[in-house]
């Protein structure tokens, strides 16, 4: 049985992060959303801290190891 593939071979494929981005990493980081994150502590109470406070603390987490590898920080967008 043959498979059947009407897609582009992954070579094909244009995997360049989005425009103003320079990676897909720096576009998660500074598009990520906390909210489902830190859902859970909604109903177990395991933390208080806000939406922002965790986007902000992952960014700053981010920022130092681009500090350690000789690169500028990123600002959230």
């Amino acid at each position: 049985m043959s498979q059947i593939d009407n897609g582009p071979s992954p070579e094909k494929l244009d995997l360049s992060p989005p425009e103003g981005y320079e990676s897909w990493l720096v576009y998660a980081v500074t598009t990520f959303d906390a909210r489902p994150a830190i859902m859970h502590t909604m109903f177990y109470d395991t933390s208080s801290a806000s939406r922002d406070a965790v986007e902000a603390t992952v960014l700053a987490e981010f920022n130092e190891l681009r500090g350690r590898a000789g690169l500028t920080p990123i600002r959230r967008r």
